[in-house]
């Protein structure tokens, strides 16, 4: 399941929108569109829950204003694994702050960030430091960029798919 596929349609200017389309009907239905005509309509993603993707449901006028805060009532002060298609959530820090990267599950963090290896060592070498001297800005800022690089990458290599070392060996007659 990919979050927030589906897409709203309106005429430019007016606040309600005509369709919710699935991207493959939304393409589709433009590719349909006379020339002239497509720049009357505008979409955007249609407001989904960003945990378990189901529709949020609200009221004219009333859109959710930033994607990373679309929550459905049942995942309301929780945040999703940082890996798309993950059902996993975990709390939200008691400051309330809602993010889609800033956790991930037990089971991927193990898959992606194995014990014993360098992405995990370095993890766990920001805590040290953070323990001697606290989070003071320029570490603070260090570890965003080393975890927003950490989620980057765990991101590709679930996307990629796994390597089936059995297929290849039975390929290359080992």
């Amino acid at each position: 399941m990919m979050l927030g596929t589906r897409w709203e349609v309106r005429r430019r200017g007016e606040e309600r929108f005509i369709s919710v389309l699935q991207w493959e009907s939304l393409t589709t239905w433009l590719e349909d569109l006379p020339e002239d005509q497509r720049d009357e309509y505008e979409w955007d993603l249609a407001p989904a829950c960003r945990c378990c993707g189901e529709e949020l449901i609200y009221a004219e006028g009333e859109r959710p204003s930033s994607r990373q805060h679309w929550r459905c009532e049942r995942h309301k002060g929780r945040n999703p694994c940082a890996i798309d298609d993950c059902t996993k959530t975990h709390a939200a820090p008691t400051s309330g702050e809602l993010a889609d990267h800033d956790w991930m599950c037990p089971v991927h963090w193990r898959r992606y960030v194995p014990p014993h290896s360098a992405r995990r060592r370095a993890y766990h070498a920001f805590w040290r430091k953070a323990q001697k001297e606290g989070w003071h800005p320029d570490l603070r800022r260090r570890f965003w960029r080393f975890w927003e690089a950490l989620v980057r990458s765990a991101r590709a290599k679930h996307s990629a798919g796994g390597v089936d070392m059995a297929e290849i060996n039975r390929i290359m007659g080992w």
